[in-house]
């Protein structure tokens, strides 16, 4: 089994008054208003991987407020390789005869109806955790956040990034595979079927999710995964020394450098949250309204 830098990290402001940019209350956003004291506000992007054909309302409101700002700012460049990480699944004990007996039953069946139903018997925990957690998505070769930056540079907007290669790379940690696969049980997969028996598909959930511009329950929902045990991008990079680097620097763009209305982009589980960067920015003083 081999999984690329897509199934291990997914990598990741400017006020405008717009009839087509909708108010949104504290629940229903992915773009924020955010004006530190004395200075111009910016808007963040709560970025996903999301497809842009499924988003076209969420891509429309991010030209919008695209067009009224002079600055674009990436939290990282979008082409960053990672080396692939290779789980050898002739080494290791098939999901299938770790589980409980029902719990197997219940995950045989929702395998063959699969695309991979012709490993289901070789397919490692992790391997039936990734397919559970990212079913039901539409296919996101081309993405909302994507489509939005790349509208910024066809408008010619100057485009800065507050992370470079160096700065990602420096902060990824080869995992262990065969031991994050042996932490993979009953209990993991049995809690994901048990989702999926409630929501539907996780993966289209979620998409559901982020489409109704939901991103609290977004946070709450992503939260509730990694507390049972769900695989998550964190466990491949340190995600809060980015997330820290990040803040800081967007924090002096915002309020020590040029004073220019910027949209900022950032993936929406690093802005939203009690440790995300918008509470951050109002721990520091900035005003942070839902915009979007």
């Amino acid at each position: 089994m081999i999984i690329g830098r897509r199934g291990l990290l997914i990598a990741t402001g400017c006020l405008l008054v717009s009839r087509q940019v909708r108010a949104s209350d504290d629940q229903i956003a992915l773009y924020w208003t955010v004006s530190p004291p004395g200075r111009q506000s910016a808007v963040l992007f709560g970025y996903d991987r999301v497809a842009a054909a499924v988003t076209p309302e969420i891509i429309n409101d991010g030209i919008s407020l695209v067009d009224g700002c002079q600055r674009v700012v990436l939290d990282m460049p979008g082409n960053i390789k990672f080396p692939t990480v290779d789980l050898d699944r002739d080494r290791i004990k098939p999901i299938l005869q770790v589980v409980a007996p029902r719990t197997a039953e219940r995950l045989r069946k929702l395998l063959a109806a699969s695309a991979v139903a012709s490993l289901a018997d070789k397919l490692s925990g992790i391997e039936a955790m990734i397919l559970l957690a990212g079913e039901g998505r539409h296919n996101a070769d081309i993405t909302a956040g994507g489509t939005i930056v790349d509208h910024a540079r066809a408008k010619q907007k100057p485009i800065d990034q507050l992370l470079s290669e160096p700065d990602v790379q420096s902060a990824w940690q080869p995992p262990d595979l065969a031991t994050l696969n042996g932490g993979i049980g009953d209990e993991g997969i049995s809690y994901l079927l048990d989702l999926r028996d409630r929501f539907g598909p996780i993966g289209g959930y979620l998409e559901q999710l982020y489409r109704q511009r939901r991103a609290q329950e977004i946070e709450r929902f992503t939260f509730d995964m990694k507390r049972h045990g769900v695989i998550s991008s964190s466990q491949f990079h340190q995600s809060d020394r980015l997330r820290n680097l990040a803040f800081e620097r967007a924090f002096d763009l915002m309020t020590k450098q040029a004073d220019e209305q910027r949209f900022i982009l950032f993936p929406l589980g690093v802005l939203t949250g009690a440790s995300g960067i918008l509470a951050a920015l109002k721990a520091k003083g900035a005003t942070v309204v839902p915009r979007a």
